[in-house]
């Protein structure tokens, strides 16, 4: 009932990190886990992702996947772009986002927050489309492996949660992405 949906919007808790370190790493290898479960629940349900349920969400399975996925692949990019260090977007005037400092100790995303504009899907995703979003985002993903982002300095602006550095974007994506992965889960079933 409504207390499975509410738990199921909540998505699950995220684990501290072993060490400052270890920190972007863990929460990279559990975006590509999130986005390898998102492409076989892709694979698995297929066009019954579509499929709209709104007592439990305003957007169907396809529509938070598709959501993740173009969201990923931009907090991505922020990384990237914090690591080149060249673009007038990095900053090292703004400081750590308390809001995303209290969303971290949190371990998951709150329900109801609007979604920016440019990140809102369609009402209904082509799967074939929705296939190449989940491969670009884990193809962005993959390009951090290993590298060591804790001595990275420099910050972008999230429209939201205010200036993250590197490892904060990448924390952001994997506790986003898993907080639709497991509503998406919920829909599907």
């Amino acid at each position: 009932g409504a207390r499975a949906a509410k738990r199921l919007a909540c998505g699950g808790p995220v684990r501290p990190p072993e060490s400052p370190k270890q920190f972007p790493m863990d929460h990279l290898n559990t975006l590509n886990a999130a986005l390898e479960r998102m492409d076989h629940l892709r694979k698995d349900k297929g066009d019954a992702l579509n499929e709209q349920r709104p007592e439990m969400s305003g957007w169907s399975a396809a529509q938070h996947l598709y959501h993740v996925a173009l969201a990923t692949d931009l907090a991505l990019s922020c990384v990237a772009t914090i690591l080149a260090g060249t673009s007038p977007r990095v900053r090292h005037d703004l400081p750590k986002s308390e809001l995303f400092a209290q969303l971290l100790a949190r371990g998951s995303f709150p329900t109801g927050t609007q979604a920016p504009r440019l990140v809102i899907p369609p009402a209904t995703i082509n799967l074939d489309f929705l296939e190449q979003e989940l491969a670009t985002a884990s193809a962005a993903a993959a390009k951090f492996q290993g590298q060591d982002l804790s001595q990275v300095t420099g910050r972008i602006m999230h429209e939201i949660l205010g200036g993250l550095d590197a490892q904060e974007w990448l924390a952001f994506a994997q506790m986003h992405g898993t907080h639709h992965l497991n509503i998406a889960e919920g829909l599907a079933s």
